[in-house]
């Protein structure tokens, strides 16, 4: 080995050792490029999601890049440990000045790595309600609702949202796995109206506007796996109840499924059927408060 060490060195001019440096860094440059590729690979076939997809090509590639460039200073770097002491306490220095940069990174990874939400879902992170538009390493960017617009209505603000809220903060998925809400609707008439005449009209009203959305959601609830979501009723019913402070009277509760987008829409139909059969009913009494 010396002896063509040796002639190597004498014939090209070049450091055996040199060539050995350079054969390693094509080697694990060679191998990195392989493990991504099979990652690639891996993700297209089981990944169907364009968006996590993406993102989780991105993350590996990141990763895989950092493990690469570690093992390239290894071979050309002499007294490595040394370097990567100096390395590790500059990581530190970094890290602690820029933890909302790394809580970020991490809040990223998980939205993608637990499946969060996606693209095109209505979430509440924190105090914030809207629609996901976009996913990025830093920040979610949420098309806003609520505010000063009622029942789910868009402000048309678009909100940068820090991903390492997701880590400390609860998120509410309207729209994953089961894409209804329950929704409730009170009516106050009053003590001496005819409740069970009204209680009936209600139910009627609730059964032609939202009954057809029941076959729907029980289909929904047999497609989840991942969640145990538990119902009994899935058609609307209208409960009762009697309020004693003034202005007293008894109150009908209509509750009823509705998509999250279509909260107002329903009301309105709801309201306006109501108003209409109510109206005529001569043993009837509404209460506005």
């Amino acid at each position: 080995m010396e002896i063509w060490a040796t002639w190597f060195d004498s014939t090209t001019g070049l450091h055996s050792v040199f060539l050995a440096k350079v054969v390693a860094t094509l080697l694990i440059g060679c191998f990195f490029w392989l493990v991504q590729r099979g990652i690639n690979q891996l993700l297209s076939k089981q990944v169907s999601d364009p968006n996590v997809r993406y993102n989780w090509k991105k993350g590996t590639q990141y990763v895989l890049s950092a493990f690469g460039l570690i093992l390239i200073g290894r071979v050309w770097i002499e007294e490595f440990h040394q370097v990567l002491t100096v390395l590790a306490v500059v990581a530190v220095a970094v890290a602690i000045s820029l933890k909302e940069v790394f809580m970020n990174l991490t809040g990223w990874g998980i939205i993608v790595w637990r499946n969060l939400f996606v693209v095109g879902d209505r979430v509440q992170i924190a105090s914030t309600h809207g629609d996901v538009v976009g996913i990025g390493i830093q920040y979610l960017t949420l098309m806003e609702i609520n505010d000063w617009a009622s029942n789910n209505q868009s402000t048309g603000r678009l909100v940068k949202v820090p991903n390492s809220l997701v880590i400390i903060h609860p998120v509410a998925n309207y729209t994953k796995s089961f894409p209804y809400l329950w929704q409730d609707l009170e009516v106050l008439i009053t003590p001496n109206s005819n409740w069970p005449k009204a209680k009936e009209i209600l139910q009627a009203i609730g059964e032609k506007h939202t009954a057809h959305l029941a076959e729907e959601a029980r289909h929904s609830l047999d497609q989840v796996r991942d969640e145990v979501i538990i119902f009994r009723e899935l058609t609307p019913v209208v409960y009762m109840s009697v309020k004693q402070l003034k202005p007293s009277g008894i109150r009908l509760g209509l509750r009823y499924l509705c998509a999250p987008r279509n909260r107002r829409t329903s009301e309105t139909q709801l309201w306006k059927d109501i108003l209409e059969e109510l109206g005529q009913c001569e043993d009837v009494e509404l209460i506005f408060d």
